[in-house]
């Protein structure tokens, strides 16, 4: 619900802007919804669902945002993948999200993602998020736990 209302208010504010969505519809009431909503809000043109997609970096490839409209993650993995791939990330500002993403890029109103999305900046978090959760890093914190646990149980 809350990408439609943000897709909405960004054709609103400039018909340029298109929103991509990977994946199909799990949900049939979702599917229901988006189906009577997206004629509703005017954005016949203006978004495309692409189902079910195989190769998710190259999806990314031409893409500028990441809108992530989730209200909760436990990580929010597309989040990385975009941010690796150089889209910006527009993140809903979702219980613990301040603890994985950059607080810049976190918005709670859809004026305030309408905002991030129309001065986002492609390629600007590809190394923070490499850096940030690079397999070396987070290969050493697991190992650094598995080292602790093991140490306890002895």
């Amino acid at each position: 619900m809350l990408l439609l209302q943000i897709a909405h208010r960004l054709r609103q504010a400039d018909r340029r802007f298109t929103v991509h969505v990977a994946g199909p519809f799990t949900d049939l009431r979702t599917a229901r919804y988006v189906r009577q909503m997206v004629p509703l809000l005017s954005l016949g043109d203006g978004i495309t669902f692409d189902g079910q997609v195989s190769d998710m970096p190259r999806w990314y490839a031409d893409k500028g945002v990441l809108l992530s409209t989730s209200m909760y993650e436990s990580f929010g993995m597309n989040i990385g993948e975009a941010m690796a791939s150089g889209a910006y990330p527009v993140v809903h500002a979702f219980p613990g999200a301040d603890q994985l993403w950059p607080p810049e890029c976190l918005f709670a109103s859809m004026d305030e993602a309408v905002s991030l999305i129309r001065s986002a900046r492609h390629g600007l978090y590809r190394d923070w998020v490499a850096e940030r959760y690079s397999l070396e890093r987070q290969t050493g914190a697991v190992m650094r736990l598995l080292t602790g646990l093991i140490a306890l149980s002895a």
